[in-house]
């Protein structure tokens, strides 16, 4: 199995491992679990991208390697890494944990408090009139309501983190092979 995929399975497996202590240890209801769970992941994805991109330089360096195999190694490691932590978030949001049917309930109570939504809602349609131009408040908090339904549901999480994981290993990608071309070749 290349480098690059067996650090991308590394990747993920050790980010799974972090997310099931978490879990266990009962800080999956914490309010910035979210926050923790994101810098850890994005930290093992960095690391695993440097390590993927630097080991496939060494290797080749004495053939004078190319730009384009530094970004094949980043993306080949930042792909499996991504693919396996989506898969992993909507097996762990839809039969693991309930946080995302926790939070819908706690939003839609929120939503409940008629008065206050309809005074939110028509602050908002003062402000941006053209953006609401022909809504109601009670269509503002009826549309509210339908995206926490839509939005607090494992199907989106999944292509959400997906994209998000993906989006941010192409970017640690390029950074790391300039870095890796214009520093630590030299060295």
């Amino acid at each position: 199995m290349k480098t690059s995929y067996k650090l991308g399975l590394i990747g993920a497996f050790l980010y799974i491992l972090v997310e099931l202590v978490i879990y266990f240890i009962g800080w999956n209801h914490h309010p910035l679990k979210h926050l923790i769970a994101f810098a850890t992941s994005s930290l093992i994805l960095l690391i695993s991208i440097t390590f993927s991109i630097v080991k496939g330089y060494q290797v080749a360096k004495h053939t004078s390697p190319s730009f384009i195999l530094d970004l094949k190694n980043g993306i080949q490691t930042a792909a499996l890494f991504s693919l396996f932590v989506a898969l992993f978030s909507f097996v762990y949001y839809k039969w693991v944990d309930d946080y995302a049917e926790i939070k819908k309930q706690q939003l839609i109570e929120m939503v409940m408090d008629e008065q206050a939504m309809k005074n939110l809602a028509n602050q908002q349609i003062e402000n941006n009139p053209a953006y609401y131009d022909g809504k109601s408040a009670e269509d503002l908090i009826d549309m509210q309501q339908e995206n926490i339904n839509a939005n607090m549901n494992p199907s989106v999480i999944f292509p959400f983190i997906l994209f998000t994981q993906l989006l941010l290993g192409m970017i640690y990608t390029f950074l790391i092979m300039a870095l890796n071309r214009l520093l630590l070749a030299k060295l």
